[in-house]
């Protein structure tokens, strides 16, 4: 991933290009859960014109208390994009090259890295959010093996522990 603009492109675009199976988008200046929501029936409509395979999206907050948003997306074929498109209500995400706190996406098992970024987005992690009824304000289409979603996909351990040593799990 680069900054779009950056090197040889001639026009001037913002955002991040993305050239890959899968990317981690995270929006920033999230203003509240009626603004997630509305993000989420945004991805719904848009899944198949951005050629998307699974997804999972959760609302979070800073420990300064400000909102984002992450996007985790596994496309149907390698893609190559900016992460403009994926611009919603005057805010583009950044675009992360990692899956899990900084790991980078791995060549030998890119399907396992995919897999390690949508556990991290839909792990409930500290500052987590929760809608109006109390559910976590977490959406998408593909789960972790042990939920009763159709797509889902195995998840070790390590994973866990790797959430916890980095303090973003609480004692609940």
């Amino acid at each position: 991933l680069e900054p779009a603009g950056s090197a040889s492109d001639a026009p001037k675009v913002k955002g991040f290009r993305i050239q890959s199976l899968g990317v981690l988008l995270t929006y920033h200046g999230v203003r509240d859960v009626a603004q997630w929501e509305r993000f989420v029936a945004h991805t719904k409509r848009n899944v198949a014109a951005w050629k998307v395979r699974n997804w999972c999206t959760t609302l979070e907050a800073n420990k300064d208390g400000r909102l984002h948003m992450h996007l985790m997306v596994q496309f149907v074929s390698a893609t190559d994009t900016t992460s403009r498109r994926f611009a919603f209500e005057g805010l583009t995400p950044n675009a992360s090259p990692h899956d899990l706190l900084g790991g980078g996406m791995g060549r030998r098992n890119l399907q396992e890295s995919l897999d390690r970024g949508m556990f991290y987005v839909w792990a409930d992690k500290i500052g987590t959010q929760r809608d109006g009824a109390g559910a976590q304000c977490r959406a998408g289409n593909y789960e972790p093996a042990w939920t009763q979603a159709a797509r889902r996909y195995p998840v070790k351990g390590r994973w866990n522990d790797t959430l916890w040593k980095a303090h973003k799990l609480s004692h609940d």
